[in-house]
C-alpha cells in the first residue's frame, strides 16, 4: 500500500491538490499514529498512516527536520507491521538524518523492540556518504529531510521538496532509495541545440573573390575618370565656356561620389572574404 502512496508523489504536485496542509496538518496525523500504536490497533495506525502520506503530497509550506524526522518513523513503523525489513532501516537512517539526535519513545517502542534493534544499522545507512545528483532549478530550490541540498542520498530514504523562486512549496515526494527522481534528476543530460552545419567556405570565397575585384575596378575606374575632370576642370588654359565648366564641375561631383561609394563596397566586400576563407 505505501509503495503506491509513494508514487502518487512523483505525480501530482500541490498545485492540485483539493486541499493542501501545513505541518501541524501533518503532525496532528503522526500523534493519531502514535496513538493507534499505543493502543495495538494496526488497522487504525493504518488508515493514519495512509493520511499521513497523503497528506505529506499536499504540503503548502517547507517542513522541518523534526517533521519529517516524525515522517519517517511512522514510514518505518509501517514497514515493520507490513513485514518490510529491508525498508525499516532506511527509514530509520531518513529518521536519524532530518532529526539528529532522536530517540525512540520507550512507551511505543520498548526495550527489545525490534525497530530499536535496528537504530544501529540505521545509523551506519545514515553516515553513508553516497549520493546522487539533484536537478539545479532555474528557479527556487530543492531540500532534502528539511535541509536545501544539490543531492539526493543513496542508502536512505528521503522527503524531498521542490521550493520556487518565492519560497513556496511546489511538490513534496518520500522518496526511497532505489526511486526515480524524474524532473529532479540531476545525471540526466541537458537537452541542447544543435550547432548549425559550417559553410562550405570553399564554396563562398568564389563568388566573393569575383564580387570583390569587379568592385575594386569599378573603383579605379571611376577614381581615374573624376581625377581627368578635377584636372581639366582647374586648367586656366582649358577652352571651356562657363557652361562648359559649370557642367564639368557638376560631372566631376558625380564622379567623386561614385568611386568613393565603390571604395566603399570594395572594403565590405574585403573583408567579407576575409570571413569566408
Amino acid at each position: 500500500m505505501l509503495l503506491g502512496l509513494a508514487s502518487l508523489a512523483a505525480a501530482a504536485p500541490a498545485s492540485e491538490c483539493t486541499q493542501t496542509w501545513n505541518a501541524g496538518g501533518v503532525t496532528d496525523v503522526v500523534e493519531s499514529a502514535d496513538l493507534n500504536i499505543s493502543k495495538m490497533d494496526t488497522e487504525g495506525f493504518f488508515t493514519a498512516r495512509d493520511t499521513l502520506l497523503r497528506r505529506l503530497v499536499c504540503v503548502n509550506e517547507p517542513l522541518s527536520g523534526t517533521t519529517v524526522g516524525a515522517v519517517h518513523r511512522v514510514v518505518a513503523t509501517g514497514m515493520f507491521l507490513q513485514k518490510e525489513e529491508s525498508r525499516i532501516a532506511p527509514a530509520l537512517a531518513g529518521l536519524l538524518s532530518a532529526a539528529p539526535g532522536y530517540q525512540l519513545p520507550l512507551a511505543l517502542y520498548p526495550e527489545g523492540h525490534p525497530i530499536r534493534d535496528l537504530l544501529s544499522h540505521a545509523a551506519l545507512l545514515a553516515r553513508d556518504s553516497s549520493t546522487r545528483p539533484l536537478v539545479a532549478l532555474e528557479s527556487g530550490w530543492l531540500e532534502v529531510d528539511g535541509l536545501a541540498l544539490a543531492a539526493a542520498p543513496l542508502g536512505r530514504a528521503s522527503v524531498i521538496q521542490q521550493l520556487d523562486g518565492q519560497g513556496a512549496v511546489v511538490e513534496t515526494r518520500y522518496v526511497w532509495p532505489g526511486d526515480e527522481l524524474g524532473a529532479w534528476d540531476g545525471s540526466l543530460p541537458v537537452a541542447t541545440v544543435a550547432a548549425p552545419e559550417p559553410r562550405a567556405r570553399g564554396k563562398a570565397r568564389v563568388p566573393m573573390i569575383a564580387l570583390t575585384a569587379a568592385s575594386l575596378v569599378t573603383t579605379g575606374v571611376l577614381y581615374g575618370v573624376a581625377f581627368d575632370a578635377r584636372e581639366t576642370f582647374r586648367d586656366v588654359n582649358n577652352g571651356l565656356t562657363d557652361d562648359e565648366l559649370v557642367a564639368l564641375r557638376s560631372s566631376t561631383n558625380n564622379l567623386t561620389i561614385g568611386w568613393s561609394a565603390a571604395g566603399v563596397a570594395s572594403l565590405g566586400l574585403g573583408v567579407g572574404l576575409a570571413f569566408a576563407w
